[in-house]
Order: structure tokens, then sequence, then C-alpha cells
């Protein structure tokens, strides 16, 4: 990030993995001091970060996408339902 503004690029192997049409989220660590980093625009190519409160850092800045991968299903885990164990059988200590 530059003067308080940051633009990231998908690389395009990566961004043909995305389903865009579920939307992504990015999540910002900054590598220094400054006002607060947020992700001003998100689009299929990339997304362009900011710094809060009209800030101008130069500053590095780590980040994460989580997104539905192309071609999943809306299908989520299997609920499980776990058996305690009964708490009368326990051995006196």
């Amino acid at each position: 990030m530059r003067s308080g503004k940051g633009t990231v690029r998908f690389d395009a192997d990566f961004a043909a993995t995305i389903d865009f049409s579920s939307g992504y989220q990015v999540f910002l660590t900054p590598s220094g001091d400054n006002r607060g980093l947020y992700v001003a625009s998100k689009y299929q190519g990339g997304f362009i970060v900011r710094e809060s409160e009209g800030g101008r850092s130069s500053i590095d800045f780590d980040y994460r996408v989580v997104a539905r991968p192309v071609g999943s299903t809306d299908a989520r885990l299997p609920e499980v339902h776990l058996k305690w164990p009964d708490a009368s059988r326990r051995v006196p200590q």
C-alpha cells in the first residue's frame, strides 16, 4: 500500500477457481502502524484497500481471501450428534 491505497490483482489461475456469484471475503493484516485498513471495493479481478480516516501510510499488508470454489454445491458437512458418556457410570476417584 502506498499513500493510503493499495490494489491486489488476482492471478488468473486463482480467479478461475472462485465462484464470484457467491461473493468472497477478504481479511487484512497490516504490517505496520496505520489508522486502520478496509476493503474499499471488490471485483472479479481483485480488490482495492484503503487506509481509514484518509490516512496516507505506505505499508505492506497480508490478506486472506475466502471464497466458494467454482462448481461447489450448497451442501454442508453432515450434522453429527455425539452421545456423551453417562455420568452415573463414572468410576469414583
